[in-house]
């Protein structure tokens, strides 16, 4: 049985995803631009995680060049 967690917002994947898609990445080349263990990128791309540690998210939102609204709707909304 899962444990429900407290707080915290969960990872707006579906952004995410689609800006991968817009700059025509997949899991292992983010994986490689990003220098974010696979394994991880795809607890929070499969949503297993609400989730991440300010470095990860930082570590992607580079990768992603992703602008400050892009960070906070996926991030923080």
């Amino acid at each position: 049985m899962q444990r429900k967690r407290k707080g915290g917002n969960m990872i707006k994947v579906e952004i995410l995803e689609r800006k991968m898609q817009e700059l025509g990445l997949n899991l292992s080349s983010l994986a490689q631009l990003s220098g974010v263990d696979k394994s991880t990128l795809s607890r929070i791309l499969n949503k297993e995680t609400r989730n991440c540690s300010i470095v990860t998210a930082n570590r992607i939102v580079r990768a992603l060049s992703l602008e400050n609204e892009e960070v906070f709707h996926i991030f923080f909304e």
